[in-house]
């Protein structure tokens, strides 16, 4: 079965809006991974944070307040993680659906192929035809057929 033109514009159609869905995925798919990283980097400066050196004879009240600041920042860097790993995620399941919108983007790239070039050998073989055709009538003019007898 040939598809029509009208049918290969549908198709084109279609393949545009996969394509931008692909588009749109990879924007997603990159903005999660930046997410990702700036919790990585986050969680990098809060480790350096809390461990940055205390006076060499501190007393009892700065011991007190660091380790406060410490036990702070370690609540930080704990949901730090745990928004990293939620975003980590997220960022596999984008690539995911990332990979299966190209997968039938290129599915829907092949098909188009497919008919374009069944389309152009149905066009071919007609054309063939109508060369044939013409080919066949111009070499009946120039040969007529002679009258057999008996007819």
């Amino acid at each position: 079965m040939t598809m029509t033109t009208a049918g290969l514009s549908v198709l084109e159609t279609l393949r545009q809006i996969r394509e931008r869905a692909v588009e749109e995925a990879t924007g997603k798919l990159s903005q999660q991974a930046r997410l990702c990283q700036r919790y990585l980097n986050n969680i990098t400066a809060l480790k350096a944070l809390s461990e940055c050196d205390t006076p060499a004879e501190p007393d009892a009240a700065q011991l007190h307040n660091r380790a406060r600041f410490r036990a702070g920042i370690q609540r930080v860097i704990d949901w730090q993680q745990q928004q990293q790993a939620l975003a980590a995620i997220e960022q596999d399941e984008l690539q995911q659906q990332l990979k299966q919108q190209a997968c039938r983007e290129m599915i829907l790239n092949t098909v188009i192929q497919q008919q374009k070039d069944a389309l152009e050998r149905a066009l071919r073989q007609q054309a063939q035809k109508n060369t044939d055709a013409m080919a066949s009538q111009s070499w009946l003019l120039a040969h007529p057929v002679r009258q057999r007898a008996g007819r």
